[in-house]
């Protein structure tokens, strides 16, 4: 017998291989698909709080019992929403809200590259303001070649330009020289350890993008390379589905 959270529909996974067998008519084998709205202990309004809070993809998955494969849905250009800000002004405006940059924790994300010598390895600095509801503003996007010094001077560039509290890197092998020098020269680095896919750690940028809690600036010079990059990714998980 076995039980769990349906995962990709594909042949490498044991689950689907299974569900298909046993779909399929082999003697002895049967299987179910129960969702978590036919457990009459579940109340709708939690069914609700769990469809805002995981976005659509874990949703299907966690919720409704469904094999479904991450892709180019992840990230939807119709849900990116757009924040205005006077330069100088320490406003931010979303929508009909106002919030103050002093009122927002502000913090960056860092994707490192390993190494300058291919066309691909870019290191990616992300500026974020969190307001106090929880909806999260893309302050900035710094994204180049850059080695060790110059990414140290850049993550101390970004955390004086938008005062950043913490810096989150992704601790491995080649990054361990880089962060303790990093920490060495003041810049506030919290180091991260990814014990996920890349997909299910996209999957709370997706939920926060379905219920309205990130934000992008309407104008920004990196802005339209960053979002094709997204989508591009998004599209590039799809394929090796």
């Amino acid at each position: 017998i076995g039980m769990g959270t349906p995962g990709d529909p594909v042949e490498e996974s044991l689950a689907w291989y299974l569900f298909q067998r046993a779909q399929g008519g082999r003697p002895g084998w049967r299987a179910w698909q129960r969702p978590t709205t036919d457990n009459p202990i579940v109340t709708p309004a939690e069914i609700e709080e769990m469809r805002v809070e995981l976005g659509s993809f874990a949703f299907a998955r966690e919720v409704l019992a469904q094999f479904v494969v991450a892709g180019g849905g992840l990230f939807k250009p119709e849900l990116f929403r757009r924040y205005d800000h006077v330069k100088g002004s320490g406003l931010y405006f979303l929508g009909e809200d106002q919030v103050p940059l002093a009122h927002m924790r502000r913090f960056a994300t860092v994707d490192l590259a390993a190494s300058v010598k291919t066309y691909s390895d870019y290191t990616a600095i992300g500026a974020w303001g969190a307001a106090t509801d929880g909806r999260l503003l893309l302050l900035e996007v710094v994204r180049d070649k850059m080695d060790g010094a110059q990414i140290i001077r850049a993550l101390k560039e970004v955390v004086a330009r938008h005062g950043l509290t913490e810096v989150h890197v992704e601790k491995s092998a080649y990054t361990t020289h880089l962060i303790s020098e990093a920490k060495a020269q003041g810049v506030p680095v919290k180091e991260l350890v990814a014990d996920k896919d890349k997909v299910t750690r996209a999957e709370p940028a997706q939920a926060a993008m379905e219920a309205g809690r990130l934000w992008f600036p309407r104008t920004a010079t990196w802005l339209a390379e960053f979002e094709a990059e997204i989508l591009f990714r998004a599209n590039k998980l799809e394929e090796q589905k």
